[in-house]
């Protein structure tokens, strides 16, 4: 069993989000890539609805268990 994160109570209502950024390069390209975690209790640091929408940021769920692909 996972213990509750940051996000599961209004403890940390002053932090909008979690964003995770990484590069691969390849040395012919490029690529990156952007996960933005909400805060669902974050109600007078929101982050604003372009940047939401933008890095399709999400509320996980507390039994949610987030993984990476890169």
């Amino acid at each position: 069993m996972h213990k509750a994160g940051r996000f599961a109570n209004s403890d940390h209502g002053n932090l909008g989000g979690i964003g995770i950024f990484w590069v691969d390069n390849n040395l012919k390209e490029i690529s990156y890539e952007m996960k933005l975690f909400l805060n669902p209790y974050a109600h007078v640091a929101s982050l604003p609805d372009d940047l939401r929408q933008t890095f399709r940021g999400k509320v996980l769920a507390l039994n949610q268990v987030c993984t990476f692909s890169g």
